[in-house]
């Protein structure tokens, strides 16, 4: 029986703002060079004619502000206070877990002019995530062992692709690890993985009820079940 990790991540069911101008987006991101773990600093200006920014509030509500801005963009106006306020039972200065994003997103809110919605947040199972850096292997390696806590003894290149052309030039690099050791797992600080194992054949009835959605995962099932 083939067997696939695939680790769960907290996503939000909407699209974030930049998603509303993806032009003015891409033509006005300014990015720095990588740092020695590889990341990029971006910063965008959408323009005048885009949506309002929202400003984070408090050092850590970063989350609060893209729950905030999320919001905004379907046309509900919601504070950062009330964000927080219902996960914390006060507006502490505090960062938020996964799960307490989701519990954040999930239910009926009302804004102050008492406008009322429904919203919902769902858990997406990705594969452990790609780069876009000629030190693609090396990383994938690391990544495997701090999310999983598998050490690959033999990694094999599979192929590139872009996620989105004509949008982003974020570019993918599949592989693929035949030999193995397990360990445990080493995440970074604030991260919070839930890793389990699937059969191929739990994922290929995954995929047809619709409940995996990360379009990076449905590539590697499709190419693995090419191979049984």
């Amino acid at each position: 029986m083939n067997l696939t990790t695939v680790s769960r991540r907290a996503a939000i069911a909407w699209g974030a703002a930049l998603i509303a101008a993806p032009s003015a987006a891409l033509a006005n991101a300014q990015c720095s060079a990588p740092d020695s773990s590889g990341m990029k600093r971006c910063e965008v200006n959408f323009g005048s004619d885009s949506r309002d920014a929202v400003r984070q509030l408090k050092p850590h509500w970063c989350w609060a502000a893209c729950i905030q801005t999320i919001f905004a963009t379907h046309g509900f106006d919601i504070s950062q206070q009330q964000i927080v306020q219902k996960v914390f039972g006060n507006t502490v200065d505090e960062s938020a877990n996964a799960k307490e994003i989701l519990a954040a997103i999930d239910g009926r809110w009302t804004n102050d002019h008492g406008k009322s919605f429904e919203a919902k947040g769902f858990i997406l199972w990705d594969r452990v995530a790609d780069f876009e850096r000629p030190d693609a292997l090396p990383a994938a390696v690391r990544e495997l062992r701090e999310e999983t806590g598998y050490r690959a003894t033999r990694i094999e290149r599979l192929w590139s692709a872009y996620s989105a052309p004509g949008f982003c030039s974020e570019l993918l690099h599949f592989f693929v690890v035949d030999a193995f050791m397990r360990g445990e797992s080493d995440p970074d600080p604030g991260e919070e993985i839930e890793t389990r194992i699937f059969s191929l054949d739990e994922l290929a009835t995954m995929m047809r009820r619709d409940e995996l959605r990360d379009a990076k995962t449905q590539i590697v099932v499709m190419w693995a079940l090419s191979r049984t």
